[in-house]
């Protein structure tokens, strides 16, 4: 794998994100609680698949665990299919158009992997 691209999100990506895959409410009332967020594209050298790599911390352990939520609208609003292997209080996995995927939350932490050949441990 190599990278692609990388960056960070902030506030006004997370609100603008958050618009278009949940609600105006949910992005007014959570994207402020973001501290900050990192995003990664890895390609695979043949150029057959772009896996995302993601990271955001909130400002506490309540607004990632709402984040962690509605991240699972923002998956099911990209993709015209979504096959979901597991779903807990911390863990989502499953497939989805552009692979396999695995949201996780730990504390005010949320990470992702998405676009994955493989289900994602």
């Amino acid at each position: 794998m190599k990278r692609f691209a990388e960056g960070m999100m902030g506030e006004l990506d997370q609100s603008v994100v958050l618009r278009q895959y949940a609600t105006v409410e949910d992005a007014q009332d959570v994207a402020p609680k973001l501290v900050g967020s990192q995003y990664r594209l890895l390609e695979r050298r043949k150029g057959t698949r772009v896996e995302l790599v993601y990271a955001s911390a909130w400002s506490d352990e309540a607004a990632a665990e709402r984040f962690f939520r509605l991240y699972r609208r923002i998956l099911e609003g990209k993709w015209k299919s979504m096959r979901v292997e597991s779903d807990t209080d911390t863990v989502l996995t499953g497939e989805g158009d552009d692979g396999w995927f695995r949201v996780q939350r730990e504390g005010n932490v949320v990470r992702s992997r998405e676009g994955c050949e493989k289900p994602v441990n």
